[in-house]
C-alpha cells in the first residue's frame, strides 16, 4: 500500500534530519566554546546521509564508532616520529585499508 512508503519516507526523513541537527549543534556549540572549526559541513551532510540509511537503533553506535575512529586517526598522526601512519589522508585510508584486508595485496 502507498501509505507503508509514505510511512518509510517519513521516518527516513525524520532520522536524517534529527542526525544532521545533532551532528550541527555540536559543531555549532563546539565553535562558540573555542573559537575554532571542529565539524565542517560536510561532516553534517554526511551524518544526516547516515541517519537517513540507518535505523534509529544503530544510529548512536554508528556515531560512536565515527568518533572512535577519528580520535585513533587524530593520535595516530599526532605521534612525534615518523611512523606507518602518515599525515596525508590518503596514507590513513591505504593503511587502514591494508590493516583489514584478508588478502595478500600482491597475488
Amino acid at each position: 500500500p502507498p501509505e507503508w512508503r509514505l510511512t518509510a519516507l517519513t521516518e527516513c526523513l525524520a532520522r536524517g534530519f534529527v542526525a544532521g541537527v545533532v551532528l550541527y549543534l555540536t559543531a555549532w556549540t563546539y565553535r562558540r566554546v573555542t573559537g575554532r572549526d571542529g565539524l565542517g559541513l560536510g561532516d553534517v551532510k554526511l551524518g544526516a546521509a547516515a541517519g537517513a540509511c540507518l535505523g534509529w537503533s544503530i544510529l548512536p553506535m554508528a556515531l560512536e564508532l565515527a568518533v572512535l575512529l577519528a580520535i585513533l586517526a587524530l593520535a595516530a598522526t599526532a605521534h612525534p616520529t615518523p611512523t606507518i601512519w602518515s599525515r596525508s589522508p590518503i596514507s590513513i585510508r591505504s593503511s587502514m585499508w591494508a590493516a583489514i584486508r584478508p588478502a595478500p595485496i600482491w597475488r
